[in-house]
């Protein structure tokens, strides 16, 4: 794949911390690159602010964290935000950020939010839960039980804005791990309208039956499936796992079939 007009040879990852390091971060009003913001591609959008490849509510405060004049000003406190937004509040994730004593960016333990429930943690291991029905509570004693948890409807809009903050954050891990030059490639227009897209078509899947984890990260892959330029990607949030492609926005039935327990996410144009 290293032709121009394919994904190149070039996206394998890189030492991040060194780049990072080589990045200095002052602020400035306009765009680091002659291409402009790497997902609008303008150059009018303000770039005062800096962008976190993953958002501070999953602990990255400063690891994975892009400098100004990389993502307009515009595409980060807009769509970028509303899609990381609905990631973090996906109710398996907002119930481990919880347990881990993550807080919000004011400071206050973070409240996840279920249809039959609230949860939180006022302490280490002090688990919290304001509900109107006895039956969410029902399996729970002094020392530990179950709860009875029900999630809101995984809406294609909520599908979709949580697999655009997953592209989101593979398009900004290439740029960190390949640079700039790889970043721009035509290849990855198509990744960029998607995601700022409300209307984009995607898909995911989420593993089932996965154990806890004590971080965050993100691994992408080039390849060619079916003939078609990929990059498949799996986010493991604390364990929660979905896996989605930044280039492929549909897939095949036989191709959608993983070997293992899942449930499957699509959202149309």
């Amino acid at each position: 794949m290293a032709d121009p007009a394919g994904v190149p040879d070039a996206l394998t990852p890189s030492a991040p911390a060194a780049r990072l390091r080589a990045m200095r971060p002052a602020a400035t009003r306009y765009a680091r690159h002659s291409q402009g913001c790497l997902f609008c591609r303008g150059h009018d959008g303000g770039f005062v602010g800096r962008e976190h490849i993953f958002s501070e509510s999953l602990g990255n405060l400063t690891d994975y964290v892009l400098p100004p004049g990389v993502v307009c000003d515009h595409c980060n406190n807009g769509p970028l935000s509303a899609a990381d937004g609905e990631l973090i509040g996906f109710e398996p994730i907002a119930m481990l950020r919880a347990e881990r004593g993550l807080p919000t960016k004011s400071g206050k333990p973070i409240a996840a939010k279920y249809a039959n429930a609230t949860v939180w943690f006022s302490a280490p291991g002090q688990l919290n839960v304001a509900s109107n029905s006895a039956k969410s509570t029902r399996r729970m004693s002094a020392t530990g039980g179950e709860l009875d948890l029900l999630g809101r409807p995984i809406t294609p809009r909520r599908a979709r804005l949580m697999v655009r903050s997953i592209w989101k954050s593979t398009l900004e891990l290439i740029y960190l791990d390949a640079g700039p030059r790889i970043a721009f490639l035509e290849i990855f227009d198509s990744a960029r309208d998607a995601i700022l897209d409300d209307h984009s078509r995607g898909w995911a899947t989420l593993d089932r039956n996965t154990a806890a984890t004590a971080s965050v990260d993100l691994e992408y892959e080039p390849a060619l499936v079916a003939g078609r330029h990929a990059i498949p990607v799996t986010l493991n949030a604390f364990g929660v796992r979905i896996r989605t492609d930044l280039l492929r926005r549909d897939l095949t039935e036989d191709e959608f079939r993983p070997p293992w327990p899942h449930s499957r996410w699509t959202f149309p144009a």
